[in-house]
């Protein structure tokens, strides 16, 4: 999974609450259904990533970054 993969599917995550509760119900089944392929490291890698930041609101993220950038 290279950057722009990560970036794209980021941005995916922070507006389609269906796929964030589907990647809660079904992790590796969600991610190969909308084809992403990963090595054994990148998924274990997102999977704790994922754990760290399912709970966090992507819009009021995205706002924190953007009022740090003022």
């Amino acid at each position: 999974m290279n950057n722009k993969q990560v970036i794209e599917f980021v941005n995916r995550l922070a507006v389609d609450e269906t796929l964030r509760g589907n990647l809660e119900a079904d992790f590796e089944g969600t991610l190969s259904e909308n084809a992403i392929s990963l090595t054994a490291r990148e998924l274990s890698s997102l999977k704790a990533s994922w754990r760290f930041i399912k709970d966090v609101d992507p819009m009021e993220l995205e706002a924190r970054f953007v009022a740090d950038d003022c």
